[in-house]
């Protein structure tokens, strides 16, 4: 995400436009007990994978979206601190971002 800071109007705007034009976005990062995941322009059944960076899949779950910004909140308490792969898939597309988790 862009992030210059000049202009506070013209920064928010800029903030505003990336959560627009990207698919998955997750906040906030780096994250301690509960992870938000905004999905724009996504629809139907999606998969949502947390995979450390061993390769082991730490959580997964399913929802069911429209194709507009929907939002879901996650409680990632169990999970140990470390780096972690977010992999949203609707079946025609993967959209991947990576988060850090601090306890």
């Amino acid at each position: 995400i862009y992030c210059a800071r000049k202009n506070p109007v013209h920064s928010e705007f800029t903030f505003q436009k990336d959560i627009l034009k990207n698919p998955i976005n997750i906040s906030p990062n780096p994250a301690t007990n509960l992870v938000q995941i905004r999905t724009n322009g996504i629809s139907g059944n999606i998969q949502i994978t947390f995979t450390g960076i061993d390769g082991k899949t730490a959580l997964k779950m399913n929802t069911k979206t429209i194709k507009t910004i929907n939002t879901f909140k996650t409680n990632v308490n169990s999970l140990p601190t470390g780096a972690y792969i977010i992999r949203a898939s609707d079946g025609r597309s993967i959209y991947t971002k990576l988060i850090t988790l601090i306890k």
